[in-house]
């Protein structure tokens, strides 16, 4: 825990500089410490995604983070002297109440950082993205290795800027840190709604109601956490600013946007806020700022998908012609994994898919398993309620504009895949929006959020684990853990040189499920799983030269 706290400190000053960098150059005027310590994160991810392009996310990358931090701090120093002191007093102002609170929830969240993770996506290729980008930075076609790693998001090419993989293993925890700053400027927002009695301030202020889900993903670097916690930031602005926004609020909301679509592309629905926004207001705002970030996200996102796969839009199909590449990604490899009853895997089998109709499959999604049947009918029941509850109330267009977003998304995750946690940041916002509409008074407010901390520290000991993960091995806090954290890896498996072709590459034992890698030196793939596709699809990927940095290709075999 003290390692991770330690880490956090420099992630804070870090982020605080460069957004407040990043700020001075983009003119957005936003003064909220919070919000500077996320547009931070988002310039470092920038910085990084282009410094990946040519080399590794290293301790070379570092030293430009150092060099940029003593530079802003240096000709700045008052004026980030003074958003820290601000801060820290609001901070202090708070009620003993909410402060004791907050001292609950860090320990939580340092706690649950600190342990080992439970989330199958993080042995499958979360720890193996991150240690690419660590090592290698972008390398061409390293989805032929495994397909899983060519969708290497935005938020682990973040998390790759601040694991400091050079000093220690086991820092893979910007979940935490971000979980943490969403829950402060809930806190104080909380507060502020004694005063200022606005429903914005009390829907965000009841967020850690919510800490329950969120800290399932803490342990592991998953996006979708960043994605929830990004969008509950840009519903919050989108919602207080809608009726007099002006052009930095426009720019900061962009920013969200991109951030989030950055993180996740599967979220792009999302970007239907700006562009209302914009069609609302098209005579006052400047889209100069916001035009160029856009740009300059959507070149990095094609660049590094070339470069990946080989497909500028991936996982999409378009374009891929036109950009003929060596190394490209099979399109029987790509159909394998995004053909539609692939991608419905999770709900039924393959045959029952092409032998059911619309609604017999809809109806297995419904009830698919326990957990994910209580978030698929929340969903749904959410989608039916929220329409009568806002003419009811006669809530403004505003909150009609998030909702007409959230059909859309709903409609993209039945037409690709119907994984719950794609839309899980609609369905936040508005359970939290009715909780706050009808439960106003503050001590009632404070004894939900007290009592919500009961499951988190039981489940903190139990993690919940979901329909989709293998059998993990129980492994409790010990002593030792407040001080170091936990290792990255849940697998146990010892990894065992391999090799197939000229491909040279670590393996995890037979016994381990296809799919997992762990925290395998690289190249690092599951010989189940090169059996099973060489088998299957009658390809296996092999290096482009001697050097692992020039990457791999999908080479063709006979099938016998």
């Amino acid at each position: 825990m003290l390692l991770i706290l330690i880490s956090w400190c420099y992630i804070l000053f870090t982020t605080l500089n460069l957004g407040f960098a990043f700020d001075k150059i983009a003119k957005l005027k936003a003064n909220n410490f919070i919000i500077l310590v996320f547009l931070g994160l988002f310039s470092a991810t920038l910085l990084a995604s282009i410094w990946a392009f040519f080399g590794r996310i290293n301790y070379e990358f570092q030293l430009l983070l150092l060099l940029s931090n003593g530079f802003v701090s240096f000709k700045y120093k008052s004026e980030i002297l003074n958003l820290y002191k601000t801060f820290l007093g609001q901070i202090a102002a708070l009620s003993k109440t909410l402060k004791f609170f907050l001292v609950i929830v860090a320990t939580l969240i340092l706690a649950q950082s600190t342990a080992v993770p439970y989330f199958i996506d993080n042995e499958t290729y979360y720890i193996q993205t991150i240690k690419w980008l660590n090592e290698y930075g972008f390398v061409k076609g390293l989805a032929n290795l495994h397909i899983f790693l060519g969708q290497t998001s935005g938020w682990h090419i973040a998390q790759s800027a601040f694991n400091y993989s050079f000093l220690y293993p086991n820092f893979n925890d910007l979940n935490g840190f971000c979980l943490l700053f969403i829950n402060l400027f809930a806190v104080l927002k909380l507060n502020a709604f004694k005063t200022e009695k606005h429903q914005k301030a009390l829907f965000i202020g009841v967020l850690p109601l919510a800490n329950i889900l969120f800290f399932q993903f803490i342990s592991a670097p998953s996006p979708d956490l960043a994605v929830y916690i990004l969008a509950l930031f840009l519903f919050y602005y989108f919602l207080k600013y809608f009726y007099n926004i002006t052009a930095e609020v426009y720019n900061l909301i962009v920013v969200l946007v991109l951030f989030i679509i950055y993180c996740k592309i599967t979220a792009f629905p999302i970007a239907l806020l700006p562009i209302i926004l914009l069609f609302l207001n098209f005579k006052k705002l400047k889209i100069k700022i916001s035009g160029l970030l856009s740009l300059i996200v959507l070149l990095l996102f094609v660049s590094k998908n070339i470069i990946l796969t080989g497909y500028p839009l991936f996982p999409s199909l378009y374009l891929k012609n036109y950009i003929p590449l060596d190394y490209s990604l099979p399109t029987e490899i790509h159909h394998f994994w995004f053909n539609p009853a692939k991608l419905y895997d999770v709900t039924v089998s393959s045959v029952e898919f092409h032998q059911l109709n619309n609604f017999h499959i809809f109806t297995k999604w419904l009830f698919y398993s326990n957990l994910d049947s209580l978030f698929n009918s929340l969903t749904i029941s959410l989608s039916l309620i929220i329409p009568i509850f806002l003419w009811l109330y006669k809530y403004k267009l505003s909150y009609w504009v998030l909702y007409f977003a959230m059909i859309v998304q709903l409609l993209l995750l039945f037409l690709s895949s119907p994984q719950y946690r794609f839309i899980l940041h609609f369905v936040l916002l508005f359970g939290l929006l009715l909780f706050s509409h009808f439960i106003k008074n503050e001590k009632t407010i404070l004894f939900f959020l007290y009592a919500s901390l009961i499951p988190i520290a039981f489940t903190l000991f139990c993690p919940i684990q979901s329909s989709t993960s293998i059998a993990f091995a129980n492994q409790p806090l010990e002593l030792e853990n407040i001080i170091f954290p936990c290792k990255n890896s849940n697998v146990s498996s010892a990894h065992i040189h391999s090799k197939v072709g000229n491909l040279s590459y670590y393996t995890p034992n037979k016994k381990t499920y296809i799919w997992v890698t762990g925290n395998g030196d690289l190249p690092c793939v599951n010989t189940k799983q090169l059996e099973y596709l060489k088998k299957k699809l009658g390809y296996i990927p092999q290096q482009r030269t001697t050097n692992v940095k020039e990457g791999f290709y999908s080479m063709p075999i006979l099938k016998k």
